[in-house]
């Protein structure tokens, strides 16, 4: 990769690299020190676990890189190097920590794995290096996931990457088919078993321990007929040429999009059994005379699922797509007409999954999993966790500190830690009222046309802060007027490193109190959602079969459903004339 670098600005890095080491650092230049202890040090031996990834770690405010992935960064991620171009020091680039989606995003586009590292967050001692720690990876096809708990935006999960194929030796032997389409593309040999080597390059890949076991999904090949060549699919368009029109712009509407979309892909590509291909005829033939209302099914990739889960990173907003997908299945079994249309893809659906789940099974197992859900979140339509408002207090400082965890787990979980959240808002609205506003009344009673007096209470987004804000009303005469003893409590506020953080910021020793509490109060809540939500994740793990199952059967049906209402706008009826198998 680091030969294909055109940018001059990459060109400059390259010249400045050493390999001697897995960084490709120069430790003669400037910030090349190596020695134990030092973060270059640290990033070494998080480099030396996974060679073939490029590195990010958190540093305060930025995701940096060194070396050889420096110069990574900036060719493929369209990232400035650090310090421009002085040629002495070693190669350094980095993104904003608000950037790093972006920044995963460019580099697995381009076909890299990036192993991202974090440090623990909070004060640290004096001379001491922070505590880091391999928080995940992203990969082509894989997201990185980490932190997604306590957000509210989702994340994309890509098109799954292909299936590795693997063939014997020989053009004209047993797998020759294979060899013949991918022999003018990269490919790898395996000396030993294919299948355990195989294994093991996956698990290197994605920085897998050795002992982690795969689940086996075992389809019967069933009389299945043979996939597609590469020449066919591309003929038929329904893998993308140019000058080619797709075959899945006649079989779908131009408003299916997504996972219908890919599921109708596979299923050209990789033709089922009879007996499947029988099943899902049946399907639509009778979704085409349905006469019930069809739910607009939610989709939801069952590989987001699967890793939402397994990494106990499913935000609410995840685990409430998860209970529509458990409830819509239900709502087929109930339903008299949908529930034959639920029955007859049970075997397509375990063809798509490898997972043999019947009938009755996927039933009940969805009656627990969404009750559990039920059970801790809070879903739409409970508005009974309102964020705090007062007079005096911007709304936007409590909006910004109780709507990242307020309204996602049902109170009667989280009854006793919200009691001291509102206790604390109400504290820390006393203390503003009682120190700031007799300042801020004193301002707006002057009239005094030499000398205009500005002040309010604001809130420092920054700093997380509630501060008296104001500039020119200090008194040049004190005269005991109603304000000044309020204006003599007043000190400059200071951040978290006890910086003065401007001249025109100011608060009180009581404010600063009552700060520090409501603080103290939101993060134990926060914390107390976030544990909540993660044993959820946990105990919906021994039910992650029945979830995979369920979202991949919806996705089937709306695929089969959009194919039918598409034809039936043609002129195409299931029901007067269906083909001959």
């Amino acid at each position: 990769k680091l030969e294909m670098c055109k940018k001059p600005s990459t060109a400059n890095l390259i010249e400045r690299l050493d390999y001697s080491n897995l960084l490709g650092m120069d430790t003669n230049l400037k910030n090349g020190n190596l020695k134990e202890g030092t973060l270059n040090w640290t990033i070494l031996q998080f480099k030396s676990q996974f060679p073939r990834q490029v590195l990010l770690c958190r540093v305060g405010d930025f995701y940096e890189a060194v070396g050889i992935d420096a110069c990574i960064l900036v060719e493929y991620a369209g990232l400035n190097p650090f310090g421009g171009l002085r040629s002495d020091s070693i190669p350094r680039a980095g993104c904003p920590v608000v950037n790093l989606r972006q920044t995963l995003d460019d580099l697995t586009h381009h076909g890299f794995s990036v192993c991202i590292v974090e440090e623990v967050q909070g004060p640290a001692q004096a001379r001491s290096m922070k505590h880091r720690f391999i928080s995940g990876h992203a990969h082509p096809g894989n997201p990185y996931v980490y932190g997604l708990i306590g957000v509210d935006h989702d994340i994309e999960f890509p098109e799954p990457m292909p299936v590795v194929g693997t063939s014997n030796w020989g053009e004209f032997g047993e797998g020759g088919l294979l060899w013949a389409e991918c022999k003018s593309r990269h490919f790898e040999w395996f000396d030993g078993n294919p299948v355990s080597d195989l294994l093991l390059k996956v698990k290197e890949l994605y920085g897998l321990d050795h002992e982690v076991m795969f689940r086996n999904a075992t389809v019967s090949s069933g009389n299945r007929a043979q996939p597609l060549t590469l020449g066919t699919s591309t003929q038929i368009g329904v893998i993308p040429t140019d000058g080619i029109p797709s075959l899945l712009k006649v079989l779908l509407p131009p408003h299916c999009r997504g996972l219908p979309v890919l599921y109708v892909r596979d299923l050209l590509l990789n033709p089922p059994s009879y007996e499947i291909a029988s099943k899902i005829q049946a399907t639509c033939k009778l979704m085409s005379s349905v006469t019930c209302s069809f739910p607009e099914f939610t989709c939801v990739s069952s590989a987001k699922i699967a890793k939402l889960l397994e990494w106990k990173e499913a935000n609410h907003i995840e685990l409430c797509r998860i209970k529509n997908v458990l409830d819509e299945i239900l709502h087929m079994y109930k339903n008299s007409e949908l529930n034959e249309i639920l029955k007859h893809l049970i075997g397509p659906t375990w063809v798509a999954t490898g997972l043999e789940i019947d009938f009755n099974t996927l039933v009940a197992g969805c009656e627990v999993a969404s009750g559990k859900i039920g059970e801790i979140i809070s879903l739409d339509g409970e508005k009974d966790q309102k964020v705090n408002s007062f007079s005096g207090i911007p709304d936007e400082f409590f909006e910004d500190m109780e709507s990242v965890w307020k309204g996602r787990i049902k109170t009667t979980h989280v009854n006793d830690v919200l009691t001291s959240v509102d206790e604390a808002a109400e504290a820390l609205h006393l203390a503003v009222t009682e120190d700031f506003t007799p300042i801020v009344s004193r301002i707006k009673a002057s009239m005094s046309p030499l000398k205009a007096p500005k002040g309010e209470i604001s809130y420092s987004r920054e700093q997380e802060a509630v501060w008296f804000k104001g500039k020119q009303f200090m008194p040049d005469v004190w005269t005991g007027s109603p304000g000044e003893e309020h204006i003599k409590q007043l000190k400059h506020a200071l951040d978290s490193k006890g910086r003065k953080v401007g001249m025109e910021w100011f608060t009180t020793a009581k404010v600063d109190t009552a700060l520090s509490r409501y603080h103290e109060a939101n993060a134990k809540a926060k914390s107390r959602v976030l544990e909540l939500l993660r044993e959820l994740a946990t105990e919906l793990q021994s039910h992650i079969n029945i979830i995979v199952f369920s979202s991949t059967l919806l996705v089937i049906t709306k695929a089969l459903y959009a194919h039918v209402r598409e034809k039936e706008e043609m002129g195409f009826s299931y029901n007067s004339r269906v083909p001959k198998a």
